[in-house]
């Protein structure tokens, strides 16, 4: 996404989780690269073992999951209200794939409510 800004997860007081869209504008991100230059971002160690990285990065994937979970639940997918195509994202998929002869599985076509835990 070079320069442009996207949505973030960030933790409030309550330790709940919530996604941060009010810097979202079509403009690019003015920011510059900073210190790092255009370094690749180093997974930090903490990620691979229990600490407090390691819990929050987990927790907030947690929420992000969750989120996509009540979205496939809904009766109409929607998204903001919006109703959604919910085949879309695996035609495009699909069709990257096949053109880059890579063999591709749509797992929603494999597995059922009963291969994950409750």
């Amino acid at each position: 996404m070079g320069g442009y800004r996207t949505p973030f997860v960030a933790q409030t007081a309550e330790e709940d989780w919530t996604v941060v869209t009010r810097h979202i504008n079509p403009s690019k991100w003015s920011a510059g690269v900073g210190r790092q230059g255009r370094q690749r971002w180093q997974v930090p160690e903490k990620l691979f073992r229990k600490s407090f990285l390691g819990d929050r990065a987990f927790s907030a994937c947690k929420f992000r999951i969750q989120k996509g979970r009540d979205i496939c639940l809904e009766p109409s997918p929607s998204v903001h209200g919006n109703r959604v195509d919910e085949e879309y994202p695996d035609r495009m998929i699909r069709g990257i794939c096949e053109k880059l002869d890579v063999e591709v599985s749509c797992l929603k076509n494999l597995l059922s409510r009963d291969d994950y835990k409750p």
